[in-house]
């Protein structure tokens, strides 16, 4: 049995969460409740769960109090929220697993098999978390980083420090300054949604590129985005004119 503590001050979506997990998640023992960062601190402390169902909110605190008071490399975490803008986007940035609000019984036990395969939280777990927690603190609430997984490891890589990506198929190849390539097996428009509101722009079918590493426009041979690096990227024509714009916005 999977040892595990809820916390959520919202009292329904508690009674909601518990009842969820009662019925569609039999492995999973619940040992305790709290609604409030004190006491989920001191529920943490007492209990060492092997799991924990965390909302985001806790009246007018957060629950990322919580994980700078705690050793969270010791359990997994499975974030609940209401927001559906940044602090998503800083979830799906820090590869870590959240349910949105209402939760959906089928994504509830998607999750936890995920974590059934994973076993024992690992170095890789509290790096993400680490990552996540950096992302959230921005004040622009624009993430710093991101977590790219290739077949043989997992990097953070400074969103600044991307140059480039290119779509290669269902993978998308990204091109990390003074680096080496990374290949991802994600497509190239999971990255152009994710990436949008972050200075990056989709400027071909094939390509999505940093602005802030343009250094020309080439107009030539139906044009081309020249980028620090040397690398030249063909320019869609129905995309120019949104593409100079962006580059004005960058020159003020």
């Amino acid at each position: 049995m999977i040892k595990t503590i809820i916390i959520e001050d919202e009292k329904n979506a508690r009674i909601a969460l518990r009842q969820m997990i009662l019925e569609d998640c039999p492995e999973i023992e619940i040992i305790g409740e709290a609604g409030q960062v004190n006491e989920a601190i001191s529920l943490i402390e007492a209990q060492q769960p092997e799991l924990v169902f965390m909302d985001i909110q806790l009246g007018n605190r957060n629950s990322f109090e919580i994980l700078k008071a705690v050793d969270f490399s010791k359990f997994h975490l499975i974030f609940t929220t209401a927001y559906e803008h940044y602090a998503v986007r800083a979830f799906r940035f820090s590869a870590i697993d959240y349910l949105l609000k209402p939760i959906n019984r089928e994504y509830l036990r998607s999750a936890v098999d995920k974590l059934i395969e994973i076993s024992e939280p690992t170095d890789e777990h509290s790096d993400k978390v680490a990552v996540l927690l950096e992302n959230l603190k921005q004040e622009n609430h624009m993430p710093r980083k991101i977590i790219l997984s290739t077949q043989e490891m997992m990097r953070i890589i400074e969103l600044s420090d991307i140059i480039r990506c290119e779509a290669d198929v269902n993978y998308t190849r990204f091109y990390i300054k003074e680096s080496d390539q990374l290949l991802i097996s994600r497509t190239l428009k999971d990255f152009e949604e994710e990436l949008a509101d972050c200075h990056f722009m989709r400027v071909h079918k094939s390509h999505l590129i940093n602005m802030q590493f343009v250094t020309g426009y080439d107009k030539r041979e139906g044009g081309a985005v020249v980028l620090a690096d040397g690398s030249r990227v063909p320019l869609s024509p129905r995309k120019r004119d949104l593409f100079m714009q962006r580059l004005k916005k960058l020159m003020v």
